[in-house]
């Protein structure tokens, strides 16, 4: 396990590889690593915190493995140059502000292990474009694509049972 806070504020990180062995990424455990561009998540992990890579601004990509059941609320927040997503776990949710404020994100597909969707999920992702919501999805949050101003498709399924106020004020 990578603990709570424990690269915080480490700035001049460039590239991160996660050794096999860590199970799990702490609270705030790479918050603020603003310099990071490269970063390896093993398949060994299975969790990760709230605010995990928070304020990363130069993460580019990131492919969450499918050993991944959990990822906490905030977890790449405002990680604003982060442009591609691969999400290949078990996930059954988005938590709240998970991707909120990754401006550069270009579009995402959710995977189809997903039922809901948490409040501000992916907010002020101003590049977002196109967003394919799996059948799984019942429920989405409030302001989940809040400032999704470029926003042109996204394609829901008729299983979806409850839209939060203002999900896609736009």
């Amino acid at each position: 396990r990578i603990g709570d806070n424990s690269f915080y504020d480490c700035s001049s990180f460039v590239q991160i590889t996660i050794p096999d062995t860590v199970t799990s990424l702490g609270s705030s455990s790479f918050c603020g690593c603003y310099s990071l561009k490269f970063l390896t998540i093993p398949a060994s992990v299975t969790a990760i915190g709230k605010h995990a890579f928070e304020g990363c601004f130069s993460l580019r990509y990131i492919t969450i493995p499918s050993s991944v059941t959990s990822i906490d609320c905030s977890a790449f927040e405002a990680c604003s140059s982060l442009m591609e997503i691969i999400i290949q776990s078990k996930l059954s949710s988005i938590k709240h502000s998970t991707f909120c404020g990754c401006s550069s994100l270009h579009q995402i597909e959710i995977p189809s292990s997903v039922n809901s969707i948490g409040d501000t999920s992916f907010c002020e992702c101003s590049s977002l474009k196109k967003i394919v919501i799996p059948s799984s999805v019942k429920s989405f949050g409030k302001r989940c694509f809040y400032k999704c101003t470029a926003l042109e498709s996204i394609q829901i399924s008729d299983s979806v049972k409850f839209i939060e106020s203002s999900t896609f004020e736009c």
